[in-house]
């Protein structure tokens, strides 16, 4: 058989690899925790040659470097700032109001002179790695995250508004997208109704796979994410502590994850307002072994958001079996099946009482929910499984020339 060049555009965890003498400015970046499973597990493919392309700003020169059975190339991002190691201010929107001109030339430069891969496998519909991959006569696939466009709708921001359009031609433009849910689904298709989807779920990283749900006896609350008011809405969560502080005095809810000063001053002064501060603890960043152990030991997981596609947190904390409540929101219905593997709610502070005082009183439910989790997402999001079924799509594909 043939070896194939496959091609990964995408944000890529370089500051976990850190090639010494290369990366010059500590700074943390996204997990990417899907992309690196996924990465890995068909770097192991005989059949393949795999390849990433990733942009960074912390670096003073391009590089390219084998890692691990994969040729990394971290190109300097042509928007950073001259003679610095950041890019220019979020706020100043230069790479989303030129449409990724700069840095798109340069990508797609790589890829025709240098790598010359036989297909392209781009993370984003919204991103330059996306709008990068088109026309350029070689194959490639899109793997949607979330549909920017549905998410402009809550948090109506200028930076995913000049996203919409990038997005829009991305999806056009392209034959085949990695999808998973009904939301993502009909999105696609209400945009480009000749694209062929593949439904392939996002791998959940191993850690969680070593950790199981306690049947813990508390009355503690996770919530799991970056918080944002426009869209992840946790003090949606804060709301609903005073309603349930008498009935369960020792009740906590441990908040893991980062947001701006000015919301976090808000949702500390939400939690004096309506006096529940002594059952919230703000936990910050942790660590992926961190999350995995506190999901085995909290009695109930919480997602809020006002909007989702199929969040990394909720499929992580099925696969370690802590009971679920969610918002009934995006693609969510497409993970959680009420009142079988969890609970959905329609965000509203009285329904979520309901559901969080149903939990804490009925063990037996709990064990229910996380029997019923567990036994569907070690099956949909285990690593090697999705490897398998990628590196079918990707033979077919490239073998039976339908790309």
């Amino acid at each position: 058989m043939k070896k194939y060049k496959i091609l990964f555009l995408c944000h890529y965890p370089i500051d976990k690899i850190k090639p010494k003498g290369i990366i010059y400015r500590k700074k943390n970046q996204h997990p990417a925790s899907w992309v690196e499973g996924i990465v890995n597990s068909l770097s192991r493919n005989k059949n393949y040659e795999i390849y990433i392309l990733t942009v960074s700003s912390y670096l003073k020169n391009s590089i390219t470097f084998e890692y691990n059975n994969k040729t990394i190339t971290v190109l300097r991002n042509p928007y950073s700032i001259p003679f610095t190691l950041r890019g220019f201010p979020s706020f100043l929107f230069f790479e989303k109001l030129t449409r990724y001109i700069f840095v798109k030339r340069k990508i797609r430069q790589i890829i025709k002179e240098q790598i010359k891969p036989d297909l392209i496998y781009s993370f984003g519909t919204e991103s330059f790695y996306s709008i990068s991959a088109i026309n350029l006569g070689i194959p490639n696939i899109i793997h949607i995250q979330g549909p920017i466009a549905e998410y402009y709708k809550h948090a109506k921001k200028i930076s995913q508004k000049l996203q919409i359009g990038i997005e829009k031609k991305s999806i056009s433009e392209t034959k085949f997208i990695f999808a998973r849910t009904r939301f993502d689904n009909d999105f696609v298709k209400n945009i480009n109704s000749e694209v062929k989807i593949f439904n392939v779920w996002e791998p959940v990283r191993e850690v969680f796979f070593n950790n199981r749900w306690k049947n813990s006896k508390n009355f503690d609350i996770l919530y799991v994410g970056m918080m944002s008011k426009e869209l992840k809405n946790p003090e949606l969560v804060i709301k609903s502590l005073p309603h349930l502080v008498n009935k369960y005095p020792t009740m906590k809810l441990n908040i893991i994850g980062t947001c701006s000063k000015k919301y976090m001053e808000y949702l500390i002064s939400l939690t004096k307002k309506l006096d529940v501060e002594k059952y919230v603890n703000f936990l910050g960043f942790k660590e992926a072994e961190d999350i995995a152990k506190a999901l085995s030991n909290h009695r109930i997981y919480i997602l809020a958001s006002k909007c989702e596609n199929s969040p990394n947190s909720l499929a992580e904390a099925m696969v370690v079996g802590t009971p679920i409540i969610a918002s009934k929101v995006g693609g969510i219905s497409s993970m959680i099946e009420d009142g079988v593997n969890g609970f959905l709610f329609n965000n509203s502070v009285e329904e979520l009482v309901n559901k969080l005082d149903t939990l804490f009183s009925n063990e037996r439910l709990c064990i229910e929910f996380s029997h019923n989790a567990t036994l569907l997402a070690r099956d949909r999001f285990n690593s090697s499984n999705i490897s398998k079924k990628t590196t079918e799509i990707f033979n077919n594909l490239l073998e039976t020339k339908e790309l």
